[in-house]
């Protein structure tokens, strides 16, 4: 399944924007930024691409809702947070990412909005799409909308 990502960029489901660039496309159509930190050896980071990443629903909606980034936290490979150059590693400590997988969610401007620590199935990644479109971040916690609303 193709995508158009936010940026114009063509892309197949699965193949996400880095991080620098992630943010330029945010900082162009306004939209959120989901960082997802994951390793190569990460197997929940798998199971979340094979089970609900690649769902052609989610995939849809994180190409109409969001700019997606993925970065690998053992890359050594450069990039900027909020002016500094560091690794995905320094990141990742700098944002205290203590698990994997752990989705980031920041406003264009680099600020956070809310996080997604862990694997969790296709269902609750489209409630925590709803919870991002429906700005719920800045009221209450992701656990709090799911007791709060429909299933």
């Amino acid at each position: 399944t193709a995508l158009l990502l936010a940026s114009g960029t063509l892309c197949h489901a699965g193949e996400w924007a880095g991080f620098d660039d992630g943010f330029r496309a945010a900082a162009a159509n306004g939209r959120p930024v989901i960082v997802d930190f994951s390793a190569e050896w990460c197997g929940w980071c798998k199971k979340m691409e094979k089970e609900v990443f690649s769902r052609p629903d989610v995939a849809t909606r994180l190409a109409s809702e969001t700019v997606t980034v993925r970065i690998d936290v053992d890359s050594p490979s450069l990039l900027t947070y909020k002016g500094a150059r560091m690794t995905a590693g320094q990141l990742a400590t700098q944002l205290r990412v203590s698990g994997l997988p752990t989705l980031l969610v920041f406003s264009p401007k680099g600020d956070r909005l809310a996080e997604l620590v862990g694997f969790v199935d296709a269902k609750t990644f489209l409630r925590f799409l709803d919870y991002l479109k429906q700005k719920k971040y800045a009221s209450m916690s992701f656990d709090a909308y799911l007791r709060s609303g429909p299933k």
